[in-house]
């Protein structure tokens, strides 16, 4: 798959080949249909933010739209081929940034698939655009 990653602030984001990433437990691999770029994504690429993220390179993009394309062992509730929205801000724990935050724990929305926690799924209403 195609994704563009940020590495560090010598480079611009690189479009890089990755291979799609399989779904574990309590994880769903949604095909990307649009991802917003966040003020917080211009911060990391300009060298604020580089505590945010837990890894480089790391595949930003935490405002993401798309369709369920394969749900991870034990998840349940959630079907392949609907339309979800993905939240950043979506811990159990109530932490804003963190180890399940998308495009910032693990990687992002600037990519043909994403992989997101389940929790981190909001339902996309019938008539609303990707956009």
């Amino acid at each position: 798959m195609k994704a563009y990653q940020f590495a560090d602030l010598a480079k611009d984001l690189e479009l890089k080949d990755l291979p799609v990433p399989e779904p574990g437990p309590e994880k769903v691999l949604t095909a990307v249909e649009a991802a917003g770029l966040c003020h917080t994504d211009l911060h990391i690429a300009k060298g604020h933010g580089d505590a945010w993220i837990k890894e480089e390179p790391m595949t930003l993009g935490h405002e993401v739209a798309g369709v369920v394309a394969k749900p991870g062992a034990g998840v349940s509730g959630i079907r392949v081929g609907t339309k979800r929205s993905l939240r950043r801000l979506c811990s159990r724990l109530g932490r804003r940034i963190g180890p399940r935050a998308i495009g910032m724990g693990y990687g992002g929305g600037y990519a043909e698939y994403a992989l997101a926690y389940l929790e981190c799924f909001v339902p996309t209403p019938d008539g609303v655009s990707f956009a």
